[in-house]
Protein backbone atom coordinates (compact mmCIF):
# COMPACT_ATOMS: atom_id res chain seq x y z
CA UNK A 1 0.00 0.00 0.00
CA UNK A 2 2.83 2.40 0.83
CA UNK A 3 4.41 1.74 -2.55
CA UNK A 4 1.12 2.44 -4.35
CA UNK A 5 0.66 5.70 -2.45
CA UNK A 6 4.19 6.75 -3.32
CA UNK A 7 3.61 6.05 -7.02
CA UNK A 8 0.33 7.95 -6.87
CA UNK A 9 2.15 10.96 -5.45
CA UNK A 10 4.40 11.08 -8.51
CA UNK A 11 1.63 10.70 -11.10
CA UNK A 12 -0.67 13.31 -9.52
CA UNK A 13 -0.39 16.81 -10.96
CA UNK A 14 1.50 19.20 -8.71
CA UNK A 15 -0.76 21.84 -7.16
CA UNK A 16 1.55 24.68 -8.22
CA UNK A 17 1.59 23.48 -11.84
CA UNK A 18 -2.18 23.11 -11.76
CA UNK A 19 -2.66 26.66 -10.48
CA UNK A 20 -0.33 28.30 -13.02
CA UNK A 21 -1.61 26.44 -16.07
CA UNK A 22 -5.24 26.82 -15.05
CA UNK A 23 -4.80 30.57 -14.63
CA UNK A 24 -3.36 30.87 -18.14
CA UNK A 25 -6.12 28.67 -19.55
CA UNK A 26 -8.79 30.80 -17.87
CA UNK A 27 -7.26 33.99 -19.27
CA UNK A 28 -7.30 32.64 -22.82
CA UNK A 29 -10.72 30.97 -22.71
CA UNK A 30 -12.53 34.03 -21.37
CA UNK A 31 -10.81 36.31 -23.87
CA UNK A 32 -11.56 34.11 -26.88
CA UNK A 33 -15.13 33.39 -25.80
CA UNK A 34 -15.91 37.11 -25.50
CA UNK A 35 -14.35 37.73 -28.91
CA UNK A 36 -16.45 34.93 -30.44
CA UNK A 37 -19.62 36.62 -29.21
CA UNK A 38 -18.48 39.89 -30.75
CA UNK A 39 -17.85 38.49 -34.24
CA UNK A 40 -21.04 36.41 -34.53
CA UNK A 41 -24.45 37.64 -33.37
CA UNK A 42 -26.15 34.25 -33.68
CA UNK A 43 -23.45 32.65 -31.55
CA UNK A 44 -23.80 35.40 -28.95
CA UNK A 45 -27.54 34.75 -28.84
CA UNK A 46 -27.25 31.13 -27.68
CA UNK A 47 -23.76 30.81 -26.16
CA UNK A 48 -23.43 30.04 -22.47
CA UNK A 49 -20.25 30.13 -20.41
CA UNK A 50 -17.54 27.78 -21.73
CA UNK A 51 -16.41 25.10 -19.32
CA UNK A 52 -13.49 22.76 -18.83
CA UNK A 53 -13.93 19.16 -19.94
CA UNK A 54 -11.94 15.95 -20.17
CA UNK A 55 -9.51 14.30 -17.76
CA UNK A 56 -8.28 17.58 -16.32
CA UNK A 57 -11.78 18.58 -15.24
CA UNK A 58 -12.22 15.18 -13.57
CA UNK A 59 -8.83 15.55 -11.84
CA UNK A 60 -7.55 12.27 -13.29
CA UNK A 61 -4.91 13.64 -15.66
CA UNK A 62 -1.45 12.16 -15.10
CA UNK A 63 0.88 14.30 -17.19
CA UNK A 64 1.49 18.03 -16.98
CA UNK A 65 -1.71 20.09 -17.06
CA UNK A 66 -0.89 21.36 -20.54
CA UNK A 67 -3.84 20.01 -22.56
CA UNK A 68 -7.32 21.41 -22.09
CA UNK A 69 -10.73 20.68 -23.57
CA UNK A 70 -12.79 23.85 -23.87
CA UNK A 71 -16.45 22.85 -24.08
CA UNK A 72 -18.42 25.63 -25.78
CA UNK A 73 -22.04 25.04 -24.83
CA UNK A 74 -24.87 26.45 -26.92
CA UNK A 75 -28.43 26.58 -25.62
CA UNK A 76 -31.21 26.82 -28.18
CA UNK A 77 -34.43 28.67 -27.30
CA UNK A 78 -37.59 26.62 -26.75
CA UNK A 79 -35.55 23.45 -26.39
CA UNK A 80 -38.65 21.34 -25.88
CA UNK A 81 -39.40 21.88 -29.57
CA UNK A 82 -36.21 20.11 -30.65
CA UNK A 83 -37.12 16.58 -31.69
CA UNK A 84 -34.45 14.26 -30.31
CA UNK A 85 -34.37 10.80 -31.85
CA UNK A 86 -32.23 8.12 -30.25
CA UNK A 87 -30.23 6.05 -32.75
CA UNK A 88 -31.06 2.42 -31.97
CA UNK A 89 -28.23 1.27 -34.25
CA UNK A 90 -25.73 3.67 -32.64
CA UNK A 91 -25.94 3.52 -28.83
CA UNK A 92 -25.27 6.90 -27.29
CA UNK A 93 -26.05 8.89 -30.45
CA UNK A 94 -29.03 11.12 -31.23
CA UNK A 95 -30.46 12.99 -34.20
CA UNK A 96 -31.55 16.61 -33.63
CA UNK A 97 -34.46 17.90 -35.69
CA UNK A 98 -35.30 21.60 -35.34
CA UNK A 99 -38.28 21.83 -37.71
CA UNK A 100 -40.75 22.84 -34.98
CA UNK A 101 -38.26 25.26 -33.46
CA UNK A 102 -37.66 26.96 -36.80
CA UNK A 103 -41.39 27.24 -37.39
CA UNK A 104 -41.85 29.00 -34.05
CA UNK A 105 -38.99 31.50 -34.29
CA UNK A 106 -39.40 32.26 -38.01
CA UNK A 107 -41.43 35.40 -37.36
CA UNK A 108 -39.88 36.37 -34.01
CA UNK A 109 -37.90 39.54 -34.61
CA UNK A 110 -35.63 38.96 -31.60
CA UNK A 111 -34.64 35.59 -33.06
CA UNK A 112 -34.26 36.71 -36.68
CA UNK A 113 -30.46 36.38 -36.69
CA UNK A 114 -30.62 32.96 -35.05
CA UNK A 115 -33.30 31.73 -37.46
CA UNK A 116 -31.22 32.75 -40.45
CA UNK A 117 -28.17 30.96 -39.07
CA UNK A 118 -30.01 27.75 -38.12
CA UNK A 119 -31.42 27.50 -41.65
CA UNK A 120 -27.84 27.20 -42.91
CA UNK A 121 -27.03 24.38 -40.47
CA UNK A 122 -29.76 21.89 -41.42
CA UNK A 123 -30.52 19.43 -44.21
CA UNK A 124 -33.72 19.35 -46.27
CA UNK A 125 -35.54 17.69 -43.36
CA UNK A 126 -34.33 20.28 -40.83
CA UNK A 127 -31.92 17.91 -39.08
CA UNK A 128 -28.82 19.62 -37.72
CA UNK A 129 -25.83 18.59 -39.84
CA UNK A 130 -22.52 18.12 -38.06
CA UNK A 131 -20.32 19.26 -40.94
CA UNK A 132 -22.24 22.52 -41.31
CA UNK A 133 -22.13 23.09 -37.56
CA UNK A 134 -18.35 22.58 -37.47
CA UNK A 135 -17.86 24.91 -40.41
CA UNK A 136 -19.78 27.58 -38.52
CA UNK A 137 -17.65 27.14 -35.39
CA UNK A 138 -14.45 27.17 -37.44
CA UNK A 139 -15.45 30.38 -39.22
CA UNK A 140 -16.19 32.12 -35.91
CA UNK A 141 -12.82 31.25 -34.40
CA UNK A 142 -11.01 32.09 -37.66
CA UNK A 143 -12.64 35.53 -37.64
CA UNK A 144 -11.49 36.05 -34.06
CA UNK A 145 -7.88 35.30 -34.93
CA UNK A 146 -7.94 37.57 -37.97
CA UNK A 147 -7.79 40.37 -35.41
CA UNK A 148 -4.36 39.14 -34.33
CA UNK A 149 -2.23 38.77 -37.48
CA UNK A 150 0.96 38.67 -35.40
CA UNK A 151 -0.27 35.56 -33.57
CA UNK A 152 -0.17 37.19 -30.15
CA UNK A 153 -2.81 37.82 -27.50
CA UNK A 154 -2.17 40.35 -24.75
CA UNK A 155 -4.24 39.44 -21.70
CA UNK A 156 -3.81 40.81 -18.18
CA UNK A 157 -0.29 41.96 -18.93
CA UNK A 158 0.83 38.63 -20.40
CA UNK A 159 1.71 37.85 -24.01
CA UNK A 160 0.24 34.59 -25.32
CA UNK A 161 1.71 33.46 -28.64
CA UNK A 162 -0.69 31.15 -30.44
CA UNK A 163 -1.03 28.90 -33.46
CA UNK A 164 -4.49 27.85 -34.62
CA UNK A 165 -4.85 24.55 -36.48
CA UNK A 166 -7.77 22.59 -37.94
CA UNK A 167 -7.70 18.84 -38.57
CA UNK A 168 -11.02 17.52 -39.82
CA UNK A 169 -13.66 18.60 -37.32
CA UNK A 170 -11.10 19.31 -34.57
CA UNK A 171 -9.79 22.77 -33.76
CA UNK A 172 -6.71 23.22 -31.61
CA UNK A 173 -4.96 26.26 -30.22
CA UNK A 174 -1.27 25.79 -29.33
CA UNK A 175 -0.12 28.48 -26.94
CA UNK A 176 3.22 29.66 -25.59
CA UNK A 177 3.44 32.04 -22.64
CA UNK A 178 6.89 32.57 -21.20
CA UNK A 179 8.49 29.14 -20.67
CA UNK A 180 5.16 27.31 -20.67
CA UNK A 181 3.33 25.70 -23.55
CA UNK A 182 -0.18 24.32 -23.56
CA UNK A 183 -2.96 23.50 -26.00
CA UNK A 184 -6.71 24.00 -26.08
CA UNK A 185 -9.09 21.78 -28.06
CA UNK A 186 -12.40 23.45 -28.89
CA UNK A 187 -15.39 21.17 -28.25
CA UNK A 188 -18.74 22.67 -29.35
CA UNK A 189 -21.90 21.18 -27.86
CA UNK A 190 -25.63 21.83 -27.66
CA UNK A 191 -26.92 21.79 -24.10
CA UNK A 192 -30.23 20.34 -22.92
CA UNK A 193 -31.82 20.19 -19.46
CA UNK A 194 -32.53 16.82 -17.87
CA UNK A 195 -36.24 17.55 -18.24
CA UNK A 196 -35.50 16.57 -21.85
CA UNK A 197 -33.96 13.17 -21.08
CA UNK A 198 -33.84 10.60 -23.87
CA UNK A 199 -31.81 7.87 -22.23
CA UNK A 200 -33.27 4.48 -21.36
CA UNK A 201 -31.63 4.51 -17.93
CA UNK A 202 -33.12 6.98 -15.43
CA UNK A 203 -31.19 10.13 -14.63
CA UNK A 204 -29.39 9.90 -11.26
CA UNK A 205 -31.31 11.92 -8.68
CA UNK A 206 -28.22 13.94 -7.79
CA UNK A 207 -27.73 14.88 -11.44
CA UNK A 208 -31.24 15.97 -12.29
CA UNK A 209 -30.47 19.66 -11.95
CA UNK A 210 -27.51 19.33 -14.31
CA UNK A 211 -27.60 19.54 -18.11
CA UNK A 212 -26.45 17.01 -20.68
CA UNK A 213 -25.01 17.88 -24.06
CA UNK A 214 -25.03 16.64 -27.65
CA UNK A 215 -21.58 16.84 -29.25
CA UNK A 216 -20.99 16.86 -33.03
CA UNK A 217 -18.34 14.15 -33.00
CA UNK A 218 -18.46 12.60 -36.48
CA UNK A 219 -18.21 8.88 -37.05
CA UNK A 220 -15.51 7.65 -39.38
CA UNK A 221 -16.49 5.90 -42.58
CA UNK A 222 -15.04 2.63 -43.89
CA UNK A 223 -12.08 4.46 -45.43
CA UNK A 224 -11.14 6.20 -42.20
CA UNK A 225 -12.54 9.55 -43.31
CA UNK A 226 -15.46 11.47 -41.87
CA UNK A 227 -19.04 11.19 -43.08
CA UNK A 228 -19.84 14.74 -44.13
CA UNK A 229 -23.59 14.13 -43.95
CA UNK A 230 -23.45 12.65 -40.47
CA UNK A 231 -26.64 13.55 -38.61
CA UNK A 232 -25.98 11.65 -35.39
CA UNK A 233 -24.55 13.54 -32.43
CA UNK A 234 -22.94 11.77 -29.50
CA UNK A 235 -24.49 12.39 -26.09
CA UNK A 236 -22.33 13.40 -23.14
CA UNK A 237 -23.35 13.25 -19.49
CA UNK A 238 -20.28 14.73 -17.82
CA UNK A 239 -22.11 16.22 -14.84
CA UNK A 240 -24.01 13.01 -14.13
CA UNK A 241 -20.79 10.98 -14.42
CA UNK A 242 -19.03 13.38 -12.08
CA UNK A 243 -21.62 12.63 -9.41
CA UNK A 244 -20.68 8.95 -9.59
CA UNK A 245 -16.90 9.44 -9.31
CA UNK A 246 -16.73 12.24 -6.73
CA UNK A 247 -16.09 11.53 -3.06
CA UNK A 248 -14.78 7.99 -3.56
CA UNK A 249 -11.41 7.87 -1.89
CA UNK A 250 -9.35 5.47 -4.02
CA UNK A 251 -11.24 5.81 -7.30
CA UNK A 252 -9.43 8.72 -8.94
CA UNK A 253 -5.94 7.60 -7.82
CA UNK A 254 -6.69 4.17 -9.33
CA UNK A 255 -7.69 5.76 -12.64
CA UNK A 256 -4.48 7.79 -12.67
CA UNK A 257 -2.35 4.70 -12.00
CA UNK A 258 -4.03 2.76 -14.81
CA UNK A 259 -3.53 5.65 -17.21
CA UNK A 260 0.14 5.89 -16.28
CA UNK A 261 0.53 2.14 -16.83
CA UNK A 262 -1.17 2.50 -20.21
CA UNK A 263 1.16 5.34 -21.23
CA UNK A 264 4.24 3.44 -20.07
CA UNK A 265 3.38 0.49 -22.33
CA UNK A 266 2.08 2.66 -25.22
CA UNK A 267 -1.39 1.11 -25.17
CA UNK A 268 -2.74 3.84 -27.43
CA UNK A 269 -6.04 2.07 -28.13
CA UNK A 270 -6.93 2.13 -24.43
CA UNK A 271 -8.60 5.54 -24.36
CA UNK A 272 -9.00 7.48 -21.13
CA UNK A 273 -12.77 7.36 -21.38
CA UNK A 274 -12.70 3.57 -21.64
CA UNK A 275 -10.89 3.42 -18.30
CA UNK A 276 -13.31 5.89 -16.75
CA UNK A 277 -16.28 3.87 -18.04
CA UNK A 278 -15.03 0.69 -16.35
CA UNK A 279 -14.91 2.54 -13.04
CA UNK A 280 -18.39 3.97 -13.59
CA UNK A 281 -19.71 0.42 -13.99
CA UNK A 282 -17.92 -0.66 -10.80
CA UNK A 283 -19.49 2.28 -8.94
CA UNK A 284 -22.96 1.23 -10.08
CA UNK A 285 -22.21 -2.40 -9.23
CA UNK A 286 -21.15 -1.52 -5.69
CA UNK A 287 -24.13 0.77 -5.17
CA UNK A 288 -26.46 -2.04 -6.25
CA UNK A 289 -24.71 -4.32 -3.77
CA UNK A 290 -24.99 -1.60 -1.10
CA UNK A 291 -21.23 -1.91 -0.56
CA UNK A 292 -20.78 1.61 0.81
CA UNK A 293 -17.23 1.06 2.10
CA UNK A 294 -15.72 -0.40 -1.06
CA UNK A 295 -13.90 2.78 -2.10
CA UNK A 296 -12.45 3.25 1.38
CA UNK A 297 -10.23 0.23 0.89
CA UNK A 298 -6.54 0.78 0.25
CA UNK A 299 -5.37 2.03 -3.12
CA UNK A 300 -3.61 -1.27 -3.78
CA UNK A 301 -6.79 -3.27 -3.20
CA UNK A 302 -8.84 -1.07 -5.53
CA UNK A 303 -6.15 -1.01 -8.21
CA UNK A 304 -5.97 -4.82 -8.28
CA UNK A 305 -9.75 -5.33 -8.12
Amino acid sequence: EQVMQKINKFVTIDKCDRSVYTSDFDNVRHHIFNEMKEVDMAFAKIASSPCLGGSYADNVRVAKPDEFDLVIQLQLPDQQLVQITYATHLPGFVKLNVADLLKKIEKETHNAVLYKKLKTLVDDNNNLVQAKFHQWMQSIIANVFKKYPDGKLKINGKIYEFKHSIQGPAQTLDIKVGPRRFSIDFVPAIRFPTSIWHVKRPCPIQGRNKPWVAVPKPLKDRNGGFDQDNLYWITSFVDQERYFIEGKQALKPSIRLLKKLRDKHSLTNLKSYYIKTVFLWIVIEKENENDLNFWNKGLGAIFLY
